[in-house]
């Protein structure tokens, strides 16, 4: 009895030392209270989206850091003036992805606000992003635009293989205005790898419903595949191509310039093809494009571009084997620029001889 007593004597003053850490005042890194007063606010930064940064899709992702001296316990998030607040988080990590398919094409606010334990607000952080309108793609050429990209060699199993990095650097020139298949309005694109100081050139243009056309596409292609055979003297010459012509890189609108839906398909090489002559035997070299998804989100230069995703099938064939290779380029309007661009890896069969394709991968770095 005595004990029982004795325990309820000390209970409130049990009670009392549990709950005197309370949040007036900071605790340090050892775990010792100060007991001064938390006024310190809050900070907060939104990492997505970046300033006027284009959303085409219909979802918007925001991504805040939020950090304080004592401890975030609350995130609003707001959108243009509305006061108040579109989603509220209590525990990171600090993002949430709004539905703004019903939003009209125009530019938009979108702010956040930080709350630690003790009841500090932090001020508002704001970005503004632009809803544009879905589906639309304008690539325009300028010209001494810049654009910087690494680059990688792939293996068998389309993985980087670090010892291969590279970056080349790919400008637009403007044409002389001489008519190039009856175009005249065209740009070159000359690429720079800085490993092999090799460059590659192509000429290019915008059609008038803002797709991409290649001079001489399918020659570019061939010359880039068979170039390694001429080296390792499979090949003992380059093979003669036909006169070239325009072809699609990426057509993503119909005549009327209104967007297409993924999925449709084009020829880049002419009639059955172009032949290749390996001595008593020869080969004939087919492409096809097509346009594959609208909408993948690839991040450059700090900043998430949608992108419009190609693919360009090569088909070798030979003695009766079909030989694909695929490669896939993703292309945006913002920047108007590839963004990026594998090339599988691949083992072609050339009847007595297998000659492996190394594949090739290139990221847009920055651009200017």
């Amino acid at each position: 009895m005595q004990y029982l007593r004795s325990l309820l004597f000390i209970l409130p003053f049990l009670l009392l030392v549990a709950c005197s850490d309370d949040d007036d005042g900071i605790t340090d890194p050892n775990g010792n209270n100060n007991n001064t007063p938390d006024t310190e606010k809050p900070t907060v930064e939104i990492i997505k989206p970046v300033a006027d940064q284009e959303i085409s899709g219909d979802q918007l992702l925001v991504e805040v850091n939020a950090t304080d001296n004592h401890r975030v316990v609350k995130l609003e998030i707001f959108l243009s003036t509305s006061p108040f607040p579109l989603a509220t988080l209590t525990a990171a990590p600090w993002t949430a992805t709004f539905d703004v398919s019903d939003f009209a094409p125009g530019a938009y606010a979108v702010s956040a606000k930080a709350y630690d334990s003790t009841g500090n607000e932090s001020n508002r952080s704001t970005v503004t992003f632009i809803k544009t309108a879905p589906g639309g793609f304008a690539f325009s050429f300028t010209d001494g635009a810049t654009f910087t990209y690494d680059r990688w060699g792939l293996d068998g199993d389309n993985e980087i293989m670090p010892s291969t990095q590279s970056t080349y650097v790919s400008r637009f020139e403007q044409g002389d205005g001489s008519p190039l298949g009856g175009e005249t309005d065209w740009y070159r694109m000359i690429s720079t790898d800085s490993r092999s100081g090799r460059s590659d050139t192509l000429i290019a243009r915008a059609d008038a419903q803002n797709n991409i056309q290649v001079y001489g596409l399918a020659n570019a292609l061939i010359e880039r595949f068979t170039r390694e055979l001429i080296d390792s003297g499979t090949l003992p010459q380059a093979p003669e191509l036909p006169d070239p012509v325009w072809g699609y890189l990426a057509q993503v609108n119909d005549m009327n310039g209104d967007p297409l839906e993924p999925g449709g398909e084009w020829n880049v090489t002419q009639g059955s093809g172009i032949e290749i002559s390996f001595g008593l035997i020869s080969a004939t070299v087919t492409m096809k494009g097509a346009y594959v998804e609208q909408g993948e989100v690839i991040t450059a230069q700090g900043k998430d571009i949608t992108t419009w995703k190609m693919r360009i099938t090569v088909t070798i064939s030979i003695l009766g084997q079909d030989n694909d290779i695929p490669v896939y380029i993703w292309f945006s309007d913002d920047p108007s620029a590839q963004v990026q661009l594998m090339q599988e890896s691949a083992e072609l069969n050339l009847g007595i001889v297998q000659f492996p394709v190394e594949g090739d991968l290139q990221k847009l770095v920055s651009w200017q």
